[in-house]
């Protein structure tokens, strides 16, 4: 009887380790899609390569704010206080 116990509980077991891989399976195509459409990605790797790109480019636009505001410091900071 123990036997067929414990057959039936890793039957079980089974079925829920299927049912959770068949969900991420979904999750991952959704979030596949959601990169397709909100950022014209097909792979993660692209999503990678755009995340590193966009990254450099907040970079690059956070440098040029910070030189600026510098200098808007430099120029008018005792005329604003």
């Amino acid at each position: 009887m123990t036997d067929l116990k414990t057959i039936t509980e890793l039957k079980e077991k089974v079925r829920q380790l299927e049912l959770k891989k068949e969900q991420a399976k979904g999750r991952v195509a959704q979030l596949l899609t959601t990169l397709k459409q909100e950022y014209n990605c097909t792979t993660l790797k692209e999503a990678k390569t755009a995340l590193k790109r966009k990254k450099s480019e907040l970079k690059t636009l956070d440098d040029k704010y910070q030189k600026l505001m510098q200098d808007f410091i430099e120029k008018w900071e005792e005329k604003l206080l």
